[in-house]
């Protein structure tokens, strides 16, 4: 239950690529190979995974929203002075999600992602559910011989591949 609820506003998170057709602005793609990153939220939880990307993997990563099946009404990303500004209100089932991202980076080193999120319709939670979600990604180089695009490193060392999701 609490990795579905950490992946639905993971995905409102980083929904804002080129799924955003109304968009004025788009995320830089992130460099090409192996990143890791480490993901904190203010509830104490904590993470780190890698991930080995090429060009069609990132834009995949940044369109899920769409491609989980979430019906988003609002998804905005604002290029700021500092970096992006992501903004959204999407729902799945019954579950439905606010959203603001702040991102951070060079996308070529490093990718900051701050989020606060507030859930609703949650099943067994009363109430909305605020969260705050803060992700440092990091290029640790080249994938590792073997992995391929897609495939994502969780911390016990299992390799989980990416689904094939349509473009």
């Amino acid at each position: 239950m609490r990795r579905s609820i950490v992946s639905l506003g993971l995905a409102v998170a980083l929904s804002t690529g080129s799924s955003l057709a109304a968009a004025a602005d788009s995320l830089p793609a992130r460099k090409a190979g192996l990143w890791e990153s480490k993901n904190a939220s203010a509830d104490g939880a904590h993470s780190t995974v890698r991930q080995c990307i090429d060009a069609a993997t990132d834009q995949q990563m940044q369109g899920l929203s769409d491609k989980m099946g979430m019906d988003c009404s609002k998804k905005q990303l604002t290029k700021t002075a500092t970096g992006y500004l992501s903004e959204t209100s999407c729902k799945m089932g019954t579950i439905s999600v606010e959203g603001k991202a702040v991102m951070t980076g060079d996308f070529n080193a490093s990718v900051r992602i701050e989020t606060d999120s507030v859930m609703t319709g949650l099943p067994g939670v009363t109430g909305p559910k605020a969260s705050h979600t803060v992700i440092e990604s990091r290029w640790l180089g080249p994938c590792e011989a073997g992995q391929k695009p897609g495939d994502i490193i969780l911390e016990s060392g299992k390799t989980v591949k990416l689904p094939a999701m349509p473009r």
